[in-house]
């Protein structure tokens, strides 16, 4: 898969915790996590106003790896690393 097919598969969702239920760490009072799920299984998730405003003044998105976190607004870049990690994992 071409880094362009992996972001071809993005899908914007409006609630990460239902798209992916077996991977997103959802919290019982949090509201739903809005954001983009790459290859059916991954997810970059948008950030919300009732986000610590450090967070918020960082950028648009957040995304997740291990022990890895990042949050820009250059969702490219993001992607980037996130198709790296899945042909690491032979997802992509």
């Amino acid at each position: 898969m071409t880094f362009e097919q992996f972001q071809d598969s993005r899908l914007y969702v409006t609630d990460l915790a239902k798209a992916l239920p077996d991977t997103y760490l959802d919290t019982p009072d949090a509201p739903p996590a809005p954001g983009y799920v790459y290859c059916g299984s991954l997810m970059i998730e948008e950030v919300q106003d009732h986000w610590p405003d450090n967070a918020r003044a960082r950028g648009q998105w957040y995304l997740l790896i291990s022990n890895w976190e990042r949050i820009s607004d250059d969702l490219s870049d993001l992607e980037r690393h996130l198709y790296e990690y899945a042909q690491g994992e032979g997802i992509a």
